[in-house]
């Protein structure tokens, strides 16, 4: 999965502009992190432990089955 973000220049001028730009390209990351955490990171509620789990993977062991 390539990611790819375009942020834009930030420009020298008034601070309301200057700030707007800011807030843009930390959303334009933000938005793209949660994309990419959604799918990197897989989380597990079972009373076993998973099988081929990988490096990222979260397991919480079900403990109300035993």
């Amino acid at each position: 999965m390539a990611v790819s973000i375009t942020l834009a220049e930030v420009p020298i001028g008034p601070a309301v502009t200057f700030r707007s730009t800011i807030n843009e390209n930390f959303e334009a990351i933000a938005n793209e992190f949660d994309t990419v955490y959604e799918t990197i990171v897989d989380i597990t509620l079972s009373a076993t432990q998973p099988e081929n789990q990988k490096v990222g993977d979260f397991w919480f062991k079900d403990l109300s089955s035993g």
